[in-house]
């Protein structure tokens, strides 16, 4: 499990030495926050997104302003962001690397 270094807000560290916060558990004894769950993100933008890819030289590809989600590279696609991210690993759920190809002809589509 991923975890992080914070001072928890207003929390009484003798009543129980571990807090919940739904995404978050915050241990007392160790003063470390691990992360559980999954986040569902759901978004529709309305053709307002502004889409730019950079492969591994360096080189950008921009799909343009006022663009559609690209479809067929597993985020959603046409107006819709569509993401389930895992809060341990960071790691978005049941997605598979695509090619930079396939990357640029799904922007190129929109």
């Amino acid at each position: 499990m991923k975890s992080c270094k914070r001072k928890p807000m207003n929390i009484d560290k003798t009543e129980n030495p571990v807090t919940s916060t739904g995404f978050f558990t915050y241990n007392h004894k160790t003063n470390t926050y691990k992360t559980m769950g999954i986040l569902s993100i759901s978004s529709k933008s309305s053709d307002l997104n502004s889409i730019r890819f950079k492969d591994k030289n360096g080189k950008v590809t921009e799909g343009g302003d006022y663009a559609y989600v690209p479809e067929d590279i597993g985020i959603g696609g046409g107006d819709y962001v569509e993401l389930d991210i895992d809060m341990e690993t960071g790691q978005i759920q049941n997605w598979k690397p695509v090619s930079d190809a396939k990357v640029i002809k799904a922007m190129k589509k929109g």
